[in-house]
């Protein structure tokens, strides 16, 4: 019994020792500090298509597409800081082939939800297509 357990702890060791090393990375370096020049975030899917929420110096942040009507500025905050705190886990593929099947391929014909946004100058500051959750 011993022996097996041994064996066992040895096998996770050597595991442990040959699998590669992946140190987690900022997704958007830079992001964090070009928060407040965020003025437009743009939102598209093959489901539910696109829209944007921009930002209004005057009304603060609203979705034009409905009449400027206000956006939640908690939603709004969430998502931004969501982004800049982003980091790489480990990478799953590096296939652009396989993208389908995680659903990272761009709507509208793909399944992923692409997320831009931009500063004032329509330049973009960060933008991914999110894909599959669980593997």
């Amino acid at each position: 019994m011993i022996s097996v357990v041994l064996a066992v702890f040895a096998l996770n060791q050597r595991a442990a020792e040959v699998a590669p090393k992946y140190t987690p990375q900022a997704f958007f370096p830079g992001f964090a500090s070009d928060l407040n020049k965020a003025t437009r975030i743009h939102i598209e899917s093959k489901k539910n298509g696109a829209f944007n929420v921009d930002f209004e110096p005057e009304k603060g942040w609203v979705l034009p597409d409905r009449s400027n009507y206000p956006a939640s500025f908690e939603e709004v905050r969430k998502t931004l800081v969501g982004l800049a705190a982003l980091q790489t886990i480990e990478p799953k593929t590096s296939r652009a082939n396989w993208l389908p099947y995680i659903d990272l391929d761009a709507p509208p014909k793909g399944n992923g939800i692409l997320i831009t946004v931009r500063d004032g100058q329509n330049h973009t500051l960060a933008s991914l297509i999110v894909g599959k959750s669980e593997s």
